[in-house]
C-alpha cells in the first residue's frame, strides 16, 4: 500500500512490519529478499530518517535489512526494534557517512529476540562511524567495553544509552570497568543512560549481596567525564 507514496523527495520513513501466525515470513526461516525494502531503496534513495517497527527476530531479515541500509547513504537517523542492533547491522551502519543517531526504538520485551545480540562484535574499518554522536545499544557492560576498545570504534559520542535487556548483571566489577573505559575514550560524552537490571515485577527489588550493590566506588569513573551533564 505505501509504495504509491514513495518518491525521491521523501526523507523520513516510519514503517510497521507485521509478524504473526499469518505473516508471509515463516518463523525461524531466514528471508533472502524483502520486496518492500527493495522498493524503499529504489524509490526513496535520499532517506535521512528510517524508523522500523516489527516483532520478527532480527536474524530472519538481516540480509535484506543490511542491503537496504547500505543502499541509503544519506541516512542520518536509524531507529530499529529492540535486539536489532546486531554485530552485522553495526558493521553496515559504520559505513554510512552521515549517520549521527543509532537508536533502539522499542522497549517492549516481546520485540525481536535477545539471542540475536548475545555478543556485540562488529567488523570496523578506518573511517567507521564518521558522524555518529548518539548511540543506543542493548548489550552487557562487558560487551560495550569491548566495543569501545575496538580499533575505529565511535569515540566522539555525546549521548550513550546502554540497556542490558533481560539480563541481570551479577556483579559491579564489570560495570565499573565499563565506566572506566568509557571515561577514557568518550571524552565528549554529555548524556549517559544505563539500564542494568531487568525485573519481572518492577515493584519488587531483589535483595543483593553487599559486593553486588552499586556504590559510589562503582560510579567513581564518571567523575572523569568532564562534559557529562
Amino acid at each position: 500500500m505505501g509504495v504509491i507514496f514513495m518518491h525521491e523527495r521523501v526523507t523520513k520513513l516510519v514503517v510497521w512490519m507485521p509478524f504473526d501466525d499469518h505473516s508471509e515470513f515463516k518463523r525461524d526461516v531466514e528471508v533472502q529478499e524483502v520486496p518492500y525494502f527493495q522498493e524503499v531503496a529504489t524509490r526513496m534513495p535520499h532517506l535521512e530518517h528510517l524508523d522500523l517497527w516489527t516483532k520478527m527476530p532480527a536474524r530472519l531479515i538481516t540480509k535484506p535489512l543490511t542491503s537496504l541500509l547500505s543502499s541509503l547513504p544519506a541516512l542520518e537517523t536509524v531507529i530499529l526494534p529492540k535486539y536489532y542492533i546486531t554485530s552485522l547491522i553495526l558493521t553496515t551502519l559504520s559505513c554510512l557517512p552521515h549517520l549521527g543517531t543509532i537508536e533502539s526504538g522499542c522497549n517492549l520485551e516481546d520485540i525481536g529476540s535477545i539471542s540475536d545480540i548475545q555478543s556485540i562484535s562488529p567488523t570496523l574499518h578506518l573511517g567507521a562511524f564518521p558522524s555518529l554522536f548518539d548511540l543506543s545499544l542493548t548489550t552487557t557492560p562487558t560487551d560495550m567495553q569491548r566495543f569501545l576498545e575496538m580499533t575505529f570504534a565511535p569515540l566522539n559520542l555525546t549521548n550513550l544509552y546502554v540497556d542490558c535487556g533481560a539480563r541481570i548483571i551479577r556483579g559491579t566489577k564489570e560495570t565499573r570497568a565499563f565506566l572506566a573505559c568509557m571515561s577514557e575514550v568518550c571524552q565528549s560524552l554529555r548524556s549517559l543512560y544505563l539500564d542494568l537490571l531487568w525485573m519481572e515485577k518492577p515493584w519488587v527489588c531483589p535483595m543483593r549481596e553487599a559486593e553486588d550493590r552499586i556504590t559510589f566506588e562503582t560510579l567513581e569513573p564518571l567523575l572523569r567525564c568532564r562534559k557529562l551533564v
